[in-house]
Order: C-alpha cells, then sequence, then structure tokens
C-alpha cells in the first residue's frame, strides 16, 4: 500500500519558517512493515524510485502519479475501498437504495 501526507517542515531559509513537505507511507502487509519516506513533493519520483523491484499488489488511492505502475508487468495496482465507498456515499442522494446496497457491502467486506 502506498499513500501520501502533507506535512509542515521547519525551514530556516523561510520567511515564515516552514515549508510544505510530503510523508510517503509505504505498507507491506505481508512483510508487517511500515516505512515512511520524506519527499518535497507529491511527484513520481518518489514512489518510482521506492517502487524499484517491486512485483506484486499495489494499494492506491487515484491519484495519478500511480498511473505509471499501470504499464509494469509486475505489479498489478487495486483500488482503496474507503475511497471507492464514499462515492456511493455521495449517490446516496441520487438513488438511495442502490447506494444504501453498495455501502452495506462494503461495511461488511471491510470489517
Amino acid at each position: 500500500m502506498v499513500d501520501e501526507s502533507p506535512i509542515r517542515v521547519l525551514d530556516r531559509d523561510k520567511p515564515n519558517g516552514t515549508h510544505q513537505g510530503y510523508y510517503w507511507e509505504y505498507r507491506s502487509t505481508e512483510k508487517n512493515l511500515i516505512l515512511f519516506d520524506y519527499q518535497k513533493g507529491r511527484g513520481r519520483d518518489g514512489p518510482t524510485t521506492m517502487l524499484e523491484g517491486f512485483t506484486g499488489h499495489l494499494q492506491t488511492d487515484g491519484y495519478q502519479v500511480y498511473e505509471q505502475f499501470e504499464k509494469n508487468k509486475n505489479i498489478q495496482l487495486v483500488g482503496c475501498m474507503a475511497h471507492a465507498r464514499r462515492y456511493f456515499d455521495q449517490a446516496l442522494q441520487n438513488d438511495n437504495a442502490r447506494a444504501n446496497q453498495a455501502l452495506n457491502f462494503l461495511l461488511n467486506y471491510m470489517q
């Protein structure tokens, strides 16, 4: 699994003393490991370097940086169920019955 989170970083060269950085979180459920990799930006360089040589399933959200891994025959991208759930939550206003059915399925699946 991979995701990125913004973080304020102290910066003595800036007037307000901080800049926006990112912690990229990498999790291996098979090895029970979590790795945090700091990057100054949200670009593809961090995950490209970190996942060089990786093979297997890669769970991410829909951020376009991860699309590069679709071209790698050794990586199978899988989506994030929490992000999928949000769309069904938004769909409650348009089709309450079917959106509720999907949300109940996801709730049972995620437990």
